[in-house]
């Protein structure tokens, strides 16, 4: 078990006991010590609290950098139920020290944890640096949404903190004392999770790692069209991440709106070759004759042979078929990945002219373009029927 599945397993043991033991970690020179609340205990299926963090041993303790810093939130009901959030960015509401002075508390913005991913704790579950995993090592499946998890009563919650450490230091590892909540059915309200300190939290989240940008992801999507404004905002930030703009443009694609389709055709014009590719992939999904068109003109100019392959596949995927101008600029494209992917897209959307463009392909200086015209034709013709005697 590592040392994370260890504060895990004991923050649920100790969530679920008649007895609570004093709820903090021990380090070799200081104690650190979380202490955090619930904004609203009894605010239905709202999981937003008020977090800090305090040094109160003897002795000072380093720190890595703040924006390793990442917590996470444990729910249980009774002696059978036990959840755990994925890593949910963190971000100091006062500066963050290269080392937490004795007697030094670090406060936080509020957490909204609601829309988090939640994961049933159990024998076969792995925790590896942070990330759920299963008995196989694969990505665990989360049972659904924090805010939705818990049975309608009381129940109990803890935050665990990761402190990270210098020079790449296995973080230190403190947790809150048990706090009681009472959960409600019903969705919590749009005022909770589109407050601006949870909407502040949730685009800090999208820069933090790969991993959590993904989270994050959903957690946007789930919101809706009201935090479109803030991604719109955000993935047009250079500074950002490429991940995290990757991400934040795959949220608004996934989000239909009128705003969002104008934001993505934007996108369209962006420095970054990967936030191009991924409106032409995603895009789709919007269903707008404007954007269509947008990525189909995109895909027809210059030097855009990712684009066009990417969009190709995006719209097979999405919609069923491809456009008839992006398959020509597949077809055409000095790229031969472009071409194969043109090749592939004809494969659903049989016709006499299609099957003249196959033909054509037979004879592509790309052998791997040859080899998809030959085994797309195969598929399209109906197989013959033998000869009676």
């Amino acid at each position: 078990m590592t040392n994370l599945s260890w504060w895990i397993a004991a923050a649920i043991a100790c969530c679920s006991a008649a007895v609570l033991e004093p709820a903090h970690a021990q380090t070799a020179a200081a104690t650190l010590v979380v202490a955090a609340r619930a904004d609203a205990p009894d605010g239905g299926g709202t999981l937003r609290f008020q977090i800090s963090l305090s040094n109160t041993g003897p002795a000072a303790i380093a720190v890595g950098p703040a924006s390793t810093l990442f917590g996470w939130l444990v729910l249980t009901s009774g002696r059978d139920k036990a959840f755990f959030s994925d890593k949910i960015a963190l971000s100091p509401a006062t500066p963050w020290p290269a080392a937490l002075a004795p007697g030094a508390t670090i406060s936080f913005p509020t957490v909204d944890a609601t829309l988090a991913n939640g994961y049933p704790y159990g024998q076969g579950l792995r925790i590896d640096r942070g990330y759920p995993l299963s008995a196989s090592g694969a990505p665990a499946t989360a049972a659904g949404r924090m805010g939705a998890l818990l049975p309608d009563g009381r129940g109990r919650a803890r935050w665990l903190i990761g402190v990270p450490q210098p020079e790449e230091m296995p973080p230190l590892l403190a947790r809150s004392a048990p706090i009681e909540i009472t959960m409600s059915s019903g969705a919590p309200s749009p005022a909770a999770t589109n407050s601006p300190a949870s909407t502040a939290a949730l685009l800090l989240q999208f820069n933090r790692d790969p991993w959590s940008a993904q989270q994050a992801h959903d957690q946007a999507v789930k919101r809706g069209p009201a935090i479109l404004p803030d991604l719109i905002a955000a993935v047009s930030e250079p500074t950002r991440p490429g991940y995290a703009r990757l991400w934040l443009a795959t949220a608004i694609a996934d989000i239909p709106s009128e705003q969002a389709v104008v934001a993505l055709t934007r996108l369209l014009d962006d420095p970054d070759a990967e936030v191009r590719c991924v409106v032409g992939y995603h895009g789709p999904k919007q269903k707008s004759p404007t954007l269509d068109r947008a990525i189909v003109a995109a895909a027809q100019a210059a030097h855009h042979a990712r684009l066009t392959s990417y969009a190709l596949l995006g719209f097979l995927v999405f919609r069923g078929e491809a456009p008839d101008g992006l398959l020509k600029a597949g077809l055409e494209c000095d790229d031969p990945r472009a071409r194969d992917a043109a090749a592939r897209a004809l494969a659903t959307m049989a016709s006499e002219q299609n099957t003249t463009r196959l033909q054509a392909l037979l004879q592509d200086k790309d052998p791997r373009v040859r080899a998809t015209a030959e085994r797309v034709l195969k598929a399209l013709r109906p197989a013959e029927k033998p000869v009676a005697q």
